[in-house]
């Protein structure tokens, strides 16, 4: 996975799997996620109705670009496809913002004192942890009891808004102000460097791949043993045994 990635992101991130490596520049960031208030989606309905709209278009363009795709030789024969395919993209992506735009609009007052009161006991020495769990509707075991969320500010997993919040946090332990996405809205916490390069084994850790190999290898040689012995078999059939 060195200078990799989105391989990584791919094999790794993505499915939650173990790594003995990590490439450069990955931190680990916990968050506190709120859901947006009933008032502010409903505030929305007209432009989340055209961001809907937006995005079949978007779909139906990409499809048709897909199919030209495999059907001609001179990708020049495309130029119309790709360019209805680039407006479509382009209407998408504002029909988005807008979208979130109100939503952070009606949000902001409803929820300034929740903020307010996450900040203060933050400051006041409450640790993170504690504040996911009175807070957050992610209560997940990565972002409560694991190290925290890998990042990369090259990944294409997290919206652009939450990657730039995530990286203007300076030092472990900086919190971000609220960061509004589609799926809610975040407070970010910036939980450590993410040691980068191979990892090294703790003894426990050591133990644990060697029982593991042990008991995989133990397995394969029992399915050999067992294919042996059938192979000793005798099997007679008796068909007039059988009942109809």
């Amino acid at each position: 996975y060195r200078d990799n990635v989105a391989l990584f992101e791919q094999e790794i991130v993505a499915t939650n799997s173990e790594s003995f490596y990590i490439p450069e520049g990955y931190r680990y960031i916990r968050q506190i996620t709120l859901d947006y208030p009933k008032e502010a989606t409903q505030a929305a309905k007209a432009q989340e109705k055209k961001l809907t709209s937006a995005m079949t278009a978007l779909g139906t363009a990409f499809q048709k670009l897909a199919v030209a795709a495999t059907q001609v030789e001179d990708l020049n024969e495309l130029k119309d496809l790709r360019a209805e395919y680039d407006s479509a993209n382009e209407t998408a992506l504002a029909c988005r913002e807008a979208c979130l735009a109100k939503m952070q609009e009606k949000s902001e007052p409803l929820l300034r004192e929740t903020f307010d009161a996450i900040e203060e006991r933050f400051a006041a020495g409450i640790d993170f942890k504690s504040l996911i769990e009175t807070y957050s509707t992610d209560k997940t075991k990565q972002n409560l009891s694991g190290n925290g969320y890998l990042f990369h500010p090259d990944s294409t997993t997290w919206p652009d808004a939450f990657k730039e919040a995530a990286m203007a946090l300076e030092n472990p332990g900086d919190i971000s102000k609220p960061v509004y996405s589609e799926t809610g809205i975040h407070i970010l916490y910036f939980a450590a460097e993410a040691p980068a390069g191979d990892h090294v084994l703790t003894e426990e850790e050591r133990e644990q791949l060697n029982a593991s190999t042990l008991q995989y290898y133990q397995t394969e040689r029992l399915l050999e043993l067992c294919d042996t012995w059938k192979a000793d078999y005798e099997i007679e059939t008796h068909p007039e045994l059988l009942s109809d």
